[in-house]
């Protein structure tokens, strides 16, 4: 349906372009070379336009994925999981986690490797078990009226880290948005940025705790 309607709106802006073209080396008024020059530039322009449109359709339908139930998210984030090395997961209570022995076995793995960093709201059974194979684990206090967003960085520390971002749409769809430094920095840092702000926090809150006793 959607690239129906990219179609659709190309077609009718180029029929435009056409009459107008048309017209133009019709008209008596310029010189043949002059209509050739003007049917050109017309067609240069409209090329440009195609591939802009092709363009912007592609970095807003391609960066996205929409799934109609949970074993599909579990099956979205086993794959992002294997598509990079130092994980970074901000999430609500990492129920996920307990649903697929798959992504169970990889963060344990990722764990080992001291490749896995958890920031959620409490901790688990589950966290506390990768917590015990070498994982990371901070906690951010932020209930479910204010985490919206849940995301997962790979990479995290490269030069190219790349995020995905768990939401639902309107129609209480699961939908899971990516990003990365390269075409997206800025979604990319703030992300970044709020993990990082919460793993502070929790290490201030931490070396403050031990100090008072």
């Amino acid at each position: 349906m959607k690239w129906l309607k990219l179609v659709f709106n190309i077609l009718f802006s180029i029929v435009g372009w056409i009459s107008s073209a048309l017209s133009l080396y019709n008209a008596d008024t310029f010189s043949l070379g002059a209509r050739i020059i003007f049917l050109l530039i017309i067609f240069a322009l409209a090329a440009i336009y195609i591939w802009v449109q092709v363009c912007s359709f592609c970095a807003n339908n391609f960066n996205s994925s929409v799934h109609k139930s949970k074993d599909q998210v579990n099956k979205y984030l086993l794959k992002w999981l294997n598509k990079g090395s130092r994980t970074v997961i901000f999430t609500r209570d990492l129920t996920w986690a307990d649903e697929s022995n798959d992504i169970l076995q990889t963060l344990e793995r990722k764990a080992r490797n001291k490749e896995l960093t958890i920031c959620l709201y409490r901790e688990t059974s589950t966290t506390t078990h990768l917590a015990d194979l070498g994982a990371e684990v901070y906690i951010h206090n932020m209930p479910e009226s204010k985490l919206k967003s849940r995301f997962t960085i790979i990479d995290y520390g490269k030069n190219n880290p790349k995020i995905t971002v768990g939401t639902r749409n309107n129609s209480g769809q699961f939908v899971n948005e990516r990003y990365d430094m390269k075409t997206n920095p800025n979604a990319c840092s703030a992300f970044i940025e709020m993990f990082e702000l919460v793993k502070n926090q929790h290490i201030k809150d931490t070396v403050e705790l031990l100090t008072d006793k």
